[in-house]
């Protein structure tokens, strides 16, 4: 069955929350949501003349919209008078508040004229002086900029300053910087470490220092050397002399017979000749894998000023002992001294193992660029933030002082211009020629005595002004329940009838924002029942013949009810929900963006055909956890969600003690919570456990969520692991059925 279509068929939404939504209304409308989701700017919306709104066969109706400005406006106090209110008035007070309004909004017309001009002013000024201070930053920040682009780059100064004011102001050395950035930006080797160098594989020789003579053509030699028994003689000494006896004649030698035999057959320099050539050669196999490993050491990739400089000092050093050596070689009688290289290789070995150090921090770096690089940018910028921290504060002080003047004048701007749109309403509404009200005060005062509201009531005065009266005489004035109350009659007696009493009732369009805001449950339940009258006046014209004369008529073609109560929503809508012709009911929504949206809130019919019916969108808790869950796609209200129910259902409902549960899920079935082409084991597990450890079951497992980061997982995860939660559980049949809600 098509539903039925009444006043506004269509109304486009621009409000401060909605914008371009087509709602297609129906005769009879509920609305829910919540504070602040945007309920009073539609209702607004709905009474807007300008709004953009489509009439059936494009006949425009009256809409009388019932809000917190409409009790402003109806029950006004007359001139101070304390207990007299102006419900309605004559055609001059009228045009007197007519006049004296216009003369109060043509006041404030002026007045913001003038601030504006002066807030554009200081603005003017204020962006002045920061470019100035912005410029010295700038300057300040130079060197370091140059030095490292890749990490401090940027080519627009204000928002250069913008982002440096993030950071917090800290010293670090320059090679602190150099490293940092050498570490993210620099390139990316394979390099292997430095070699390194042993000082103990260069020989010694003491003959270097003393002269090597050759002692000539002595006696002895000769006379040997023509006896033919020169190798007998060396080979009988070498041989046989043990002591300090001859092995022959048994006679004690001299003391200087050893030198003496040497001297005479010049065995000595011989000798000293081998030691030497020994020496030379050993040492040169030592100076060549030294200088090899230097060499290697300074074409690493990873290079190093200090072990360059001292590394070329050292090939100096072994080239000239080369030298000397040779020398030496050449002509042992001369005394020489190497240069020494020890030292050197002890420091050349102590930057190789820096280097080396620096090395492995670079290969270990190399496997994490963006963090290596989240640290030097913050190493950077807070190089920068110190080298400028005085023009920062200044800068950021200033701006803070000028944004809370212009705040301020701002606030004073948007509270006159507010004002003057309200005068401007107020003389409209003025306009529109009020008449008298007897009649509709008669029922008012009915309806408070039918209500039990006998504490006061309204008494009529001379210029058509009403007093409140109390048992023991003139009162002072309402309450804010009262003033609600008293409002809200005004409203049901004028829009129920005609504001004329010779006049038949007027064809309008009722918008009822939230009537039960500040009152108490007994006036709630006044108020949802004459909602529902209003509703079945509405409903009649379709249902009930208004037209052949079937059922009375009160004009109304048309309703739309907002509330944030859900208690209220119920006593008022309840009744409604099965009249799928001419009643339909929305639910108003605000997401993290501050967007608000409209949701009709309908349901398959479970009969043949599955036509689309109402449904309510009050629900339970536990149910609207689950309508919830299945809306979001945040997954930190995902997981609030999921433990909600869980702890809902299995705690409260299933009476599952909290270890027992928690042994069922994390020890015995672990590994049901693997998802395939998933971050593994853990993230499941880590799941589950964040799920379960605020549900009371242990309190030593709440650090499992306080550790739980929630960032490392996403939203088909978590789904994931809450389904097999209750598959695990045996409880799947509820969780499908849940699901489909």
């Amino acid at each position: 069955m098509g539903r039925k279509k009444s006043g506004i068929v269509r109304i486009v939404l621009n409000t401060p929350t909605i914008q371009g939504y087509s709602l297609e209304p129906a005769p009879v409308n509920f609305f829910y949501g919540k504070n602040g989701v945007g309920k009073t700017s539609i209702g607004r919306a709905l009474a807007d003349p300008n709004a953009e709104i489509t009439w059936k066969d494009g006949k425009p109706l009256q809409v009388f919209l019932f809000n917190e400005d409409y009790t402003e406006q109806v029950i006004r106090r007359v001139n101070g008078l304390p207990g007299v209110y102006a419900l309605s008035g004559k055609n001059a007070d009228i045009q007197r508040q007519i006049e004296e309004k216009t003369a109060r909004k043509e006041q404030i017309d002026v007045s913001v004229a003038e601030m504006k001009k002066e807030l554009e002013e200081r603005r003017k000024n204020a962006a002045e002086t920061d470019a100035e201070r912005i410029r010295g930053i700038w300057k300040a920040t130079a060197e370091i900029r140059r030095k490292y682009p890749e990490a401090a780059g940027a080519d627009d100064p204000e928002a250069f300053a913008l982002r440096l004011s993030t950071y917090k102001a800290n010293a670090y050395s320059q090679d602190g910087m150099a490293a940092a950035y050498e570490m993210a930006y620099g390139p990316k080797v394979d390099a292997e470490p430095y070699q390194h160098l042993y000082a103990t594989s260069f020989p010694a020789c003491p003959l270097l220092a003393v002269p090597v003579f050759r002692h000539g053509e002595t006696e002895a030699r000769r006379f040997y050397r023509e006896a033919g028994s020169l190798d007998w003689a060396i080979s009988g000494h070498d041989r046989y002399l043990r002591d300090d006896r001859c092995p022959f004649c048994g006679q004690k030698l001299t003391e200087d017979f050893e030198t003496r035999f040497r001297e005479g057959l010049d065995l000595t320099y011989q000798a000293d000749m081998e030691k030497l050539k020994a020496f030379s050669e050993e040492y040169a196999e030592a100076a060549q894998k030294a200088r090899e490993t230097v060499l290697k050491n300074l074409v690493n990739p990873v290079g190093s000023d200090s072990y360059r400089i001292k590394g070329t000092q050292l090939l100096s050093r072994l080239e000239n002992n080369r030298i000397l050596i040779q020398r030496k070689m050449d002509n042992p009688r001369l005394e020489i001294h190497l240069e020494d290289t020890e030292q050197l290789i002890r420091e050349l070995n102590e930057i190789e193992e820096e280097v080396n150090k620096k090395i492995s921090r670079m290969i270990r770096m190399a496997r994490d660029v963006p963090q290596a690089r989240k640290r030097c940018e913050k190493v950077i910028w807070e190089s920068m933030a110190w080298s400028c921290q005085d023009l920062l504060r200044v800068l950021t002080a200033g701006r803070e002082q000028n944004e809370a003047e212009f705040s301020s004048l701002e606030l004073k701007v948007r509270t006159e211009e507010g004002r003057a749109r309200l005068l401007d309403r107020e003389i409209r509404e003025l306009r529109g020629a009020m008449t008298d009200i007897s009649g509709t005060m008669e029922k008012i005062n009915r309806s408070l005595n039918d209500n039990d509201f006998t504490g006061f009531r309204f008494a009529k005065r001379d210029d058509n002004t009403y007093e409140i009266v109390r048992e023991n005489g003139p009162a002072t004035g309402l309450s804010e329940g009262e003033r609600k109350f008293v409002a809200f009659l005004y409203f049901y007696h004028t829009v129920l009838g005609s504001r004329r009493a010779d006049a038949a009732p007027e064809e309008k369009v009722l918008v009822i924002d939230d009537p039960a805001t500040s009152t108490d449950s007994e006036v709630m339940s006044i108020f949802a029942v004459m909602i529902r009258e209003m509703a079945q006046r509405c409903r009649a014209r379709f249902c009930e013949g208004v037209e052949s004369g079937l059922a009375p008529d009160s004009g109304v073609h048309q309703l739309f009810f907002f509330t944030h109560n859900k208690v209220f929503f119920q006593m008022v809508a309840n009744d409604s929900i099965s009249d799928n012709t001419c009643s339909r009911f929305y639910e108003v929504r605000k997401n993290r963006q501050n967007e608000s949206s409209v949701i009709p809130c309908l349901r398959k019919s479970e009969l043949a055909g599955g036509e689309e019916i109402n449904a309510t969108p009050v629900v339970g808790d536990y149910q609207e956890m689950w309508m919830e869950l299945k809306k979001t796609e945040d997954p930190r209200t995902m997981l609030r969600l999921c433990r909600g129910i869980l702890s809902k259902y299995f705690l409260d409902t299933c009476h599952y003690a909290g270890t027992d549960l928690r042994k069922v899920l994390l020890e015995q079935n672990r590994d049901a919570f693997v998802q395939q082409e998933s971050s593994g084991l853990d993230a499941g597990f880590g799941i589950v456990s964040a799920m379960v450890s605020l549900m009371g079951m242990n309190p030593v497992d709440t650090m499992d969520s306080v550790y739980f980061d929630i960032r490392a997982v996403n939203t088909e995860q978590i789904r994931f692991v809450f389904r097999r939660i209750f598959e695990v559980m045996k409880q799947e049949q509820h969780y499908h059925y849940m699901s489909r809600v």
